[in-house]
């Protein structure tokens, strides 16, 4: 694990900066070991607790978690939703994404697509009075846009025209704000 470490922290690994992705778990698994060794130290006569402490742990996950056990969400559509906006997304108009990592496994790095992280003052100046699409995962308990780009879109004027609905994720095109006549969009 530490060479795979060194490499993802160096940006040497395939999957370039995601050393959290790689971190995560071996401090996971840190912490196992210790509680594994803090509890072999206890006397042998509340051995029968260890197991019990274990699974104590696992409470707050499995909580959080239990209803994907009873209804998984299921898997995005993400390459199609993808396809899609390529076919119809003019060559210059922003490409607001909650998951670019995944629009990259696909089509590669663009100059044109942003993600959570970029500012709404950022993503309003580069879109300069063209559309702006956004790719967005939906919440599974309710279905509604996860991230806020769509909120923050509509509060500074933004208006959605066109919405397009695919499993756990939708597509929506935003028109600028105080244009009088949009520009094309093709069916």
């Amino acid at each position: 694990a530490l060479p795979i470490l060194l490499a993802a922290a160096l940006g040497k690994y395939p999957m370039g900066d995601r050393l959290t992705l790689f971190f995560a778990p071996c401090l996971i698994l840190l912490t196992i070991a210790g509680a594994a060794s803090g509890l072999a130290k206890l006397p042998w006569r509340t051995a029968a607790w260890r197991p019990i402490l274990c699974g104590l742990l696992l409470v707050p996950g499995l909580v959080r978690d239990v209803h994907v056990l009873i209804r998984p969400a299921g898997f995005g559509q993400y390459r199609e939703a993808f396809a899609w906006v390529e076919a119809l997304r003019g060559a210059n108009e922003v490409l607001w994404i909650s998951h670019p990592q995944i629009y990259e496994v696909y089509y590669g790095p663009s100059p044109f697509v942003r993600h959570p992280f970029v500012p709404l003052s950022t993503l309003t100046a580069e879109a300069r009075g063209r559309h702006v699409w956004v790719v967005t995962a939906l919440r599974p308990e309710n279905r509604t846009e996860a991230y806020g780009a769509t909120d923050a879109l509509r509060s500074s004027g933004w208006m959605e025209s066109k919405r397009w609905h695919f499993q756990s994720i939708d597509v929506i095109v935003f028109e600028p704000p105080f244009t009088t006549t949009p520009g094309p969009l093709r069916e």
